[in-house]
């Protein structure tokens, strides 16, 4: 379970936007990619909602609403990692503790590809059993978590290039490469949905 921060629950969506458009390092692409996998988890959690008529749909919404907290706190924690990887490379590049920012920086987007990742059986049994007229948002919600995990990998790949543990970042790229075969499932229900959804009569 990621541990609670509360510096993105205090702002309001236009404070947000504020601030990763502003001329400051933080908030940046790994929060945008946390707020992201976020909003694809919470519109499977309100597809449940309006789902709910089986056992296994309830236990679907209680995934979710897990899962988009620890989003949450993971794009407050994008923030800290990010700050302490500058902290320590402005006093000594060359220390432990610059490296051991660096293994944080990089930990972060993988713990986001995770629970990404941990979403994917939600989104293809949502796509069978999850109400008819909300498929639209299940289709939404896989696409926006499959972009999360892509998202992500960018910073996985930044910090591991300065991570100097050779071992470390070979293990870390091959299980993050695992993960995005799930990536691939999560865009597939998008393009099933879309495909049937386009199947429009007497439309050319």
């Amino acid at each position: 379970m990621v541990e609670p921060s509360d510096q993105l629950v205090q702002i309001t969506l236009q404070e947000y936007l504020a601030s990763l458009a502003a001329g400051t390092s933080t908030p940046g692409g790994g929060t945008a990619a946390a707020i992201t996998g976020a909003q694809g988890c919470a519109l499977l959690s309100m597809v449940c909602e309006f789902t709910r008529n089986d056992e296994r749909i309830v236990e679907l919404a209680q995934q979710c609403t897990s899962v988009t907290n620890s989003f949450i706190q993971l794009a407050d924690q994008d923030i800290e990692a990010f700050e302490e990887v500058m902290n320590q490379y402005r006093l000594d590049r060359s220390g432990e503790a610059y490296q051991s920012a660096l293994h944080r920086a990089a930990e972060v987007p993988m713990l986001v590809i995770q629970e990404a990742a941990s979403l994917v059986i939600t989104a293809e049994y949502l796509e069978t059993a999850g109400n008819r007229l909300l498929i639209s948002d299940v289709a939404i919600g896989a696409n926006l978590l499959a972009t999360a995990m892509h998202s992500a990998t960018v910073n996985v790949y930044i910090n591991c290039q300065l991570i100097s543990n050779r071992d470390f970042t070979s293990q870390t790229i091959v299980k993050m490469r695992q993960h995005l075969l799930i990536a691939d499932r999560l865009s597939a229900v998008f393009n099933r949905i879309s495909q049937n959804l386009g199947e429009i009569p007497n439309v050319t």
